[in-house]
C-alpha cells in the first residue's frame, strides 16, 4: 500500500477535545491545542505503521514535545535549540537538510562516505549557468536560464560562484521565480544561514544579539572556573571564534568596546 493510498480520504479534525479557536482563527487555549494535535499525531502514526518500505515494517509513535513534557529535560533552553539547528540544519523552500555534525560529543560517528563526497555537509544551492567566451560562468536570475552545475561542479566550484556573483552568501532559493521578492529577508545577513521564513530567520537572529554573547560569555566563564582550567575562554560568539583574557573577580567588569557595550539588544525598524 502506497503512502498517498493510506492518506486518500483521511480526515483529521482539529477540535476532537473541543475547539481551542476563537471566531477568527487565534488560539485561546494553548493547553487544548496541544491535546488536539497530539491526537492527530497519534492518529497518523497508527497510519503510518502499517506501511512496509523495502519490505520493512515502519516503526511509527507519536512523540510529545519538549514543552509536553518538562521532565524529559530538566531546563529547556530555546538558544541552545536555535544554536543546534543554526550547526545541523539547513532549509529552503522545498527541501529540509538534517545533516549530522562531526563532533562525536554530539553525533554519531558517520556510517558511509557521505562526508568525504560532501564535505561541507549540507548540499549547496542551484547554481544556473550561462556560456562565455571564456567557458561557462554563473549567471544571473534569468527566468528564461533552465541550465544548471551538477552537484560535484557546485562542490568545487564555490568561491568561483561568489565572485562571479558578487556575493558573499548563495541563498538555496535564488533561482526560484516565485520567491524572489522574499529571498534577502530569509537571508542571515551576519552568519548567511537561509531560512524557510522570514520569521525562522529572526528566531535565528537572537543567536547574533549582544544578550546572547553576554550570556554565552558568562555560561564558558563558570564552566572553566568550576574545572580550574585556568585562564577562563571567553566565547565571543556562535562561531566558536574565542579570545583569551585574564579575569580577577574581585576588579571591575573588563569594556572591550565601549559602544557594543551599551548597544541596545532591540533592532531598530525603519
Amino acid at each position: 500500500m502506497t503512502f498517498l493510498l493510506l492518506h486518500r480520504g483521511l480526515i483529521l479534525p482539529y477540535d476532537y477535545y473541543g475547539n481551542h479557536l476563537d471566531d477568527s482563527g487565534k488560539t485561546i487555549d494553548d493547553a487544548l491545542e496541544r491535546r488536539n494535535f497530539q491526537r492527530a499525531g497519534e492518529a497518523l502514526s497508527q497510519i503510518w505503521a502499517q506501511l512496509k518500505i523495502d519490505n520493512h515494517p515502519v516503526v511509527s509513535r507519536y512523540i510529545k514535545p519538549l514543552i509536553d513534557n518538562p521532565a524529559a529535560t530538566p531546563c529547556v533552553n530555546e538558544c541552545e535549540h536555535l544554536l543546534w539547528a543554526s550547526e545541523h540544519i539547513h532549509q529552503s523552500q522545498y527541501l529540509l537538510q538534517v545533516v549530522r555534525c562531526n563532533n562525536t560529543k554530539c553525533c554519531k560517528p558517520w556510517r558511509s562516505y557521505y562526508f568525504q563526497i560532501l564535505n561541507q555537509r549540507f548540499i549547496p544551492a542551484p547554481v544556473a549557468y550561462q556560456v562565455s567566451k571564456l567557458g561557462r560562468i554563473p549567471s544571473r536570475f534569468d527566468a528564461n536560464n533552465s541550465n544548471f552545475f551538477n552537484l560535484f561542479e557546485r562542490l568545487h566550484l564555490q568561491k568561483f560562484f561568489k565572485e562571479k556573483l558578487m556575493m558573499d552568501f548563495l541563498p538555496f532559493d535564488r533561482y526560484c521565480l516565485s520567491l524572489q521578492q522574499d529571498i534577502q529577508r530569509r537571508l542571515c545577513a551576519i552568519c548567511g544561514l537561509y531560512f524557510s521564513s522570514i520569521a525562522s530567520m529572526k528566531r535565528h537572529k537572537v543567536l547574533h544579539s549582544n544578550r546572547y554573547k553576554k550570556k554565552e560569555m558568562l555560561i564558558n566563564y563558570n564552566d572553566d572556573d568550576d574545572n580550574d582550567a585556568g585562564e577562563p575562554e571567553l566565547a565571543m560568539n556562535s562561531n566558536d571564534h574565542y579570545q583569551q583574557e585574564q579575569v580577577d573577580n574581585n576588579s571591575a567588569p573588563i569594556i572591550m568596546n565601549i559602544f557594543d557595550f551599551f548597544k541596545s539588544d532591540f533592532e531598530q525598524v525603519k
